[in-house]
């Protein structure tokens, strides 16, 4: 997988729709979105700090999710053209750590086939025009009391996860579920929050423009890196093989 970073402009559209090749047959998807880690805490009932670093709230705002298969032509100049596109456009605001959707996304039907790539362009639409919203608590080198942390992102970006050497097949008359992860270990593997500064309240505010700008950025380039796509069909939250 590889992601990459991109401008798009904001989509505000309270609609679901699909763009395809013709076809008369169907299929679904089922997609959940959610985040995952292996070290860290992800708390959704309350701060019981097991570790130095929990989660207890995570959001993102989405203003379209697309799927694409790319398919060799020999009449194209370059050899390879798009052929199939299907999204999700409308303003969702998802939870990662339940990994539910307001509104929900629910069962959708599409043109069966394989698909190699799936974007997510995000937009202020969280409270407070926030694009991404995390937060948690921590607990400093040499410290014992947790300190509680809030990151967020105002921009619209763009996700972009390609599955290299390979696709997401779609077969005709099934349900397929497709799962997006994030990892938050390899976003904050490389950051280190003991430096950050808080703010008069004891909280620590981390986003552009503020005293912890460098740290802002640094875990934006890891959060658009650290996001993978698969195929979950036994439904036990772990890509099939």
């Amino acid at each position: 997988m590889k992601n990459k970073l991109a401008a798009v402009g904001f989509i505000a559209m309270s609609v679901f729709w699909f763009t395809s090749c013709n076809s008369d047959e169907t299929t679904n998807i089922s997609l959940e979105i959610k985040a995952v880690s292996e070290y860290n805490n992800i708390n959704s009932g309350g701060r019981v700090e097991v570790s130095d670093l929990t989660f207890t709230s995570i959001l993102i705002g989405v203003t379209e999710l697309e799927f694409e298969s790319e398919t060799e032509d020999e009449n194209e100049v370059d050899g390879v053209e798009f052929e199939e596109e299907l999204e999700y456009e409308g303003e969702f605001v998802i939870d990662l750590i339940s990994g539910t959707s307001t509104p929900e996304f629910g069962l959708a039907d599409v043109n069966p086939g394989d698909y190699n790539e799936f974007e997510i362009e995000l937009a202020p639409l969280i409270e407070d025009l926030h694009s991404v919203k995390i937060e948690g608590t921590y607990i400093p080198s040499g410290g014992s009391n947790p300190v509680q942390f809030v990151y967020t992102n105002d921009q619209e970006f763009e996700i972009e996860i390609e599955k290299e050497g390979g696709n997401f097949n779609l077969p005709e008359g099934a349900i397929s579920n497709i799962l997006v992860l994030l990892d938050l270990d390899a976003v904050f593997a490389s950051v280190s929050l003991d430096n950050a500064v808080a703010d008069n309240d004891g909280i620590v505010r981390i986003r552009r423009g503020n005293e912890n700008e460098a740290l802002a950025i640094a875990i934006e380039n890891a959060f658009v890196q650290s996001f993978d796509c698969g195929e979950d069909n036994n439904n036990d939250d772990k890509f099939d093989d």
